[in-house]
């Protein structure tokens, strides 16, 4: 998925399924968020990320709209 967001071919809307992101995985997805602008909507139910690591990643996801 990393790599699909660093090159903008992800699709429009997301899901993560089978992974717990964790500190460490949120912080590399909000840096592949930050150079991406194709995911509009990006799932992440039960991922254990912490409050901090939401509102990056949310942050990321509104300057692609």
């Amino acid at each position: 998925m990393l790599l699909k967001l660093n090159s903008n071919t992800t699709p429009r809307d997301y899901a993560l399924a089978g992974i717990d992101l964790g500190n460490i995985r949120t912080a590399m997805l909000s840096r592949s968020l930050a150079v991406n602008n194709s995911l509009k909507c990006l799932t992440m139910t039960r991922k254990r990320v912490e409050d901090e690591g939401g509102a990056g990643i949310a942050s990321m996801l509104l300057v692609n709209d």
